[in-house]
């Protein structure tokens, strides 16, 4: 579980901190967003339409459908994003401002 050691220990995530988990519906994300909600962050999530039930069981505040918005221009103030679309690459951590996370998220 390569999330948990980011969360907890990197990002060191707690209670009241906002944070962006990319492709909340997925293996890693629906986990992450169960870690995060039991730290007591605010959770925000992408997902398509057809997930955002899923994540809105799991505890997710604002769910955002990435086929049809932007997450950059959503949300502002978040203090983490946890990219989990990472892939062959692992789950990446973000603590940039959204702008440069935009640029970051359209590279992997």
């Amino acid at each position: 579980m390569a999330h948990c050691p980011v969360l907890v220990e990197q990002a060191r995530l707690k209670e009241g901190q906002k944070i962006l988990i990319r492709g909340g519906s997925g293996g890693v994300g629906t986990f992450a967003i169960q870690l995060a909600k039991h730290l007591g962050a605010e959770v925000a999530t992408t997902t398509s339409k057809a997930n955002v039930d899923l994540v809105k069981r799991l505890g997710v505040d604002v769910v955002i459908d990435y086929k049809s918005e932007k997450f950059e221009t959503l949300l502002s103030g978040y203090d983490v994003a946890l990219n989990s679309l990472a892939g062959d690459k692992g789950v990446t951590l973000f603590r940039r401002t959204m702008s440069r996370l935009m640029r970051e998220a359209d590279r992997s």
